[in-house]
């Protein structure tokens, strides 16, 4: 992790308990996209006692467990873990509104059958608490190499016709009327960059603070 990635991230965690009464050690974290999780998660969760960790690639699962050697760590599809929340199987079902901080460290672009957090959103009310904070990844402006495919689901996605650079508004709002669908109040956010290239601001986080209506 560079510096400037450090420092926003310790600026989220600063809000989040002077401002927004986070408490990390009596707090339930999970991380749908967890990787190895030593790119964000580590300092994002740092000194959260209950970590719940899901990753599709069983390649990541080892050194997962060697850096959060106390998380719960699941090799699974984050959506179709989500979608079993409130299925049957005692198991998931214990996981129900418990999470008091929700991390989507979602890949930029498409990947697989997903592009960005444009599904998994529509199923994350099911691990959120009544008081919670939900982090996204962003894609502001698309860098590097994209495809036509990917373009499409942005338009979708946002309701708006193509354009190389979202407004802040346009994705407030999206994910605004997205959640308060759940039955979520956005109360108060946070929205910083997270990443440069080329002197391009093409990457931000999106931190909400919830409540359950």
């Amino acid at each position: 992790m560079n510096n400037k990635s450090l420092r926003v991230i310790q600026h989220l965690r600063n809000t989040m308990e002077s401002d927004w009464g986070f408490n990390p050690e009596e707090s339930r974290c999970i991380e749908l996209f967890a990787r190895t999780g030593d790119w964000h998660t580590k300092e994002l969760f740092k000194g959260c006692k209950d970590i719940t960790l899901l990753e599709i690639d069983n390649k990541y699962e080892s050194e997962l467990k060697s850096n959060f050697p106390k998380a719960k760590i699941h090799i699974t599809d984050s959506i179709v873990w989500t979608d079993g929340i409130e299925a049957s199987g005692k198991s998931i079902r214990e996981y129900q509104h418990k999470f008091n901080f929700v991390s989507v460290d979602n890949p930029l672009g498409c990947y697989g059958n997903y592009c960005e957090n444009f599904e998994i959103i529509n199923h994350v009310d099911s691990l959120l608490a009544d008081d919670s904070v939900l982090l996204v990844n962003i894609v502001s402006k698309p860098y590097g190499k994209r495809d036509s495919i990917w373009n499409k689901k942005r338009t979708a996605f946002y309701g708006i016709p193509f354009v190389d650079k979202l407004e802040f508004n346009t994705i407030l709002n999206t994910y605004r009327n997205i959640l308060d669908k759940k039955g979520l109040t956005v109360e108060d956010y946070e929205y910083i960059c997270r990443e440069y290239a080329e002197e391009t601001d093409y990457f931000y986080y999106l931190c909400l603070k919830l409540k359950r209506k």
